[in-house]
């Protein structure tokens, strides 16, 4: 039988190291769908994504890319979305509306997005299941 301490420390993590522990698996399915450069703009490897996965992507890779190399940061503005995904302004606008009331995402200030670190799984999977890459 488990004492109260050892479930304690079972149970009670940090979340930074937390996070550590799941980056790999994290890569490794992302690298499925797309590659972020060094500079946080995400290029897709998956043309067949439609605009809201394509979003989600780009709130997910940067934050992975961020626990990896801190120059990248977490956040992501309207227009870096844009950027990454070949998206007017509006069209990023509208799908984000529908991300940040799915509660998928953050919307910390103005311009500035964020992913919900707990739904990376369940992004990633529902993905995977989608498009079942053979790569």
């Amino acid at each position: 039988m488990n004492s109260i301490e050892s479930l304690k420390k079972r149970f009670i993590v940090n979340r930074k190291e937390y996070e550590k522990e799941r980056l790999p698996e994290y890569i490794e399915k992302i690298l499925k769908f797309c590659k972020i450069d060094e500079d946080g703009i995400v290029h897709f490897e998956n043309d067949k994504l439609n605009n809201t996965e394509k979003i989600k992507l780009v709130l997910l890779a940067r934050f992975i890319a961020n626990k990896l190399n801190g120059k990248i940061k977490t956040t992501v503005s309207l227009n870096e979305i844009a950027k990454s995904t070949s998206l007017e302004s509006k069209r990023v606008s509208a799908r984000l509306k529908e991300i940040l009331d799915g509660n998928i995402a953050s919307r910390l200030s103005k311009n500035s997005y964020s992913i919900y670190p707990y739904k990376i799984d369940e992004i990633l999977d529902k993905l995977i299941n989608k498009y079942n890459p053979k790569r």
